[in-house]
């Protein structure tokens, strides 16, 4: 399987994204469930166990980048075989909250003990559904596929990448712009 090459991301090449100073929420612990719309992950807090936010970790914009893209080769492989809600539940757990962020940091640094006064408005607004996070992950991995294919096609004259860039992958093919070039 070919492998996104995620280890040459640098400041410069993803437009200073790893400089910025970004607002985070962490919630203690997640749960998968279902909805209506199929899989969805859950935030479980607390009184004692509270969500934080803020922007006081040690996440760069670049590290999340990387995590996401590594998280995207990972589920897309076509070989792999595991579960793709745990993997996302995991991801969360391990990472940030990946959605509403600004909305959800306002609720929690509105009031000393927010988490328990909007606890259901916090977890209706925090719960999001897998469909949804594997489609916007699908859309970033593949963004980035084509960016250091043709970024390595430029500049260092690397056809291997471009012929290659197409492959059946789990969740999603990737683009096939150079197909017809592999031959």
């Amino acid at each position: 399987m070919k492998q996104l090459p995620v280890i040459n991301l640098s400041f410069v090449e993803i437009g200073g994204v790893g400089e910025m100073v970004y607002r985070a929420v962490r919630f203690p612990e997640y749960i998968p469930d279902y909805d209506d719309d199929g899989e969805i992950i859950k935030p479980i807090f607390t009184g004692l166990h509270a969500p934080v936010s803020g922007t006081d970790y040690s996440l760069t914009g670049q590290d999340l980048l990387v995590s996401l893209c590594n998280l995207y080769v990972k589920l897309n492989n076509p070989d792999s075989t595991e579960s793709i809600s745990d993997a996302v539940w995991d991801w969360c757990r391990n990472n940030i909250h990946p959605y509403d962020i600004d909305s959800l940091c306002e609720i929690l640094e509105s009031e000393k003990n927010a988490h328990i006064t909007f606890m259901d408005i916090i977890e209706k607004d925090a719960t999001f559904s897998i469909k949804r996070f594997i489609k916007d992950l699908c859309d970033l991995g593949t963004v980035f596929e084509l960016y250091y294919t043709l970024d390595s096609l430029k500049y260092e004259g690397n056809v291997n990448n471009a012929r290659n860039l197409y492959y059946e992958g789990r969740l999603r093919d990737s683009l096939s712009f150079l197909e017809r070039y592999s031959k």
